[in-house]
């Protein structure tokens, strides 16, 4: 599993989605579900690493743990802690996850249920 962002041709907008990976018996993979998340406007930011406040809360990837699967269902439990767009590089004297991830409390933990397409 991972968190794919990509910028666009400017740097302006993050474009952000999770993806669930199946691993075959030859050890391909491919993508089994995608959560979408909403495009991150880094004008925002203003080159300022403090502004992640200014994102949409929806377009902020969310940490995850762990995730859970049934035969046909994947589910991805998020919580509130949050990645930093506005922050590329955070306080090299904090831990690495500090640097990348802090807690909102006003964004809710969520849980994504989402349907395996193997």
């Amino acid at each position: 599993m991972t968190g794919a962002q990509h910028y666009d041709a400017v740097n302006t907008v993050l474009k952000t989605r999770r993806l669930v990976y199946a691993i075959n018996e030859k050890m391909e993979r491919s993508v089994v579900a995608e959560v979408p998340y909403t495009d991150s406007d880094l004008k925002l930011c203003q080159g300022n690493p403090d502004m992640n406040h200014k994102l949409d809360p929806l377009s902020r990837l969310r940490y995850m743990h762990s995730l859970h699967t049934t035969e046909n269902y994947i589910i991805l439990p998020e919580t509130s802690y949050v990645a930093k767009p506005c922050s590329k590089f955070g306080n090299p004297t904090d831990p690495y996850f500090f640097q990348k991830f802090e807690y909102v409390p006003e964004i809710k933990g969520r849980f994504q249920v989402q349907f395996i397409c193997i």
